[in-house]
């Protein structure tokens, strides 16, 4: 299992919340319980401060603010660890997309930032989620692969 019913509702109302920015978050896991982390998206800040190095809006792209890091990383000294890495794609395919693979392997090395985490994408087109896709790191082919694909609106799980 990916995502409960649940996870995959609340993140459907937050990207359908968030549009047409992209939304994020994240999925922290200790042992059995779980814990869903909606993050601000704080690209559009970054994006007016220093257009050279953030040259999209929270349009196409996103950055987590400071303060929604620093709650992660307190769960995660308390013993939780991330699970799952959430965004969405207003607008657009559910898809891992360039600039998802540098974020989460960074060139030159390639090597995951986070080994053995799950990225999910979220469609979401003209306000309504559309799709939502799975993605892992494999060793063997040295790139991100597609885990899993489903509607958005079902209450299934992923």
């Amino acid at each position: 299992m990916i995502l409960t019913a649940e996870e995959i509702s609340a993140i459907r109302e937050h990207a359908e919340a968030d549009y047409p920015r992209e939304c994020c978050g994240v999925v922290l896991t200790n042992g059995v319980e779980r814990r869903l982390m909606r993050f601000r998206n704080s690209q559009d800040e970054m994006h007016r401060r220093d257009p050279a190095k953030f040259p999209r809006d929270a349009t196409r792209a996103y950055y987590v603010d400071g303060a929604d890091q620093r709650k992660m990383y307190d769960l995660m000294d308390k013993g939780f660890e991330l699970s799952v890495i959430y965004h969405s794609h207003p607008d657009t395919d559910a898809y891992f997309s360039p600039t998802d693979k540098d974020q989460a392997a960074p060139p030159p090395t390639r090597e995951p930032v986070w080994p053995g985490i799950t990225y999910v994408v979220l469609s979401v087109r003209k306000g309504c989620a559309a799709e939502c896709a799975a993605f892992r790191w494999a060793d063997a082919t040295g790139d991100f692969v597609e885990v899993h694909r489903a509607p958005a609106g079902g209450s299934g799980r992923v």
